[in-house]
């Protein structure tokens, strides 16, 4: 959470994300905490946990998006060599493979 100092602090919730290509800030704004009473906090508490359920829906939005992209890049820059007995195990993990003679 930060606060910004631009006369009125607004406080947000944020997430960064870096890659070596890509940088996304993703954040959700907070209304103010008007009064230090116990009801006031309470309910302020509330927006919190809202808000970052929201930025977490924002997050797996954004990330899934970003590896859809990877895997359609992937797929067009793909050659036809042949896998890796480390890829096919991966590609394969759970299911039984039977071996052809």
């Amino acid at each position: 959470m930060s606060e910004e100092a631009n006369g009125v602090g607004r406080s947000t919730v944020k997430a960064t994300y870096n890659s070596p290509t890509d940088t996304k800030t993703l954040e959700r704004s907070l209304p103010s905490l008007k009064s230090t009473d116990t009801k006031s906090k309470i309910a302020y508490l509330g927006e919190v946990r809202s808000a970052t359920k929201q930025l977490q829906d924002d997050i797996n939005t954004f990330l899934t998006a970003k590896m859809e992209e990877d895997k359609a890049n992937a797929s067009a820059t793909a050659t036809n060599k042949p896998k890796s007995r480390d890829e096919e195990e991966e590609e394969n993990y759970g299911e039984e493979k039977i071996e052809e003679d």
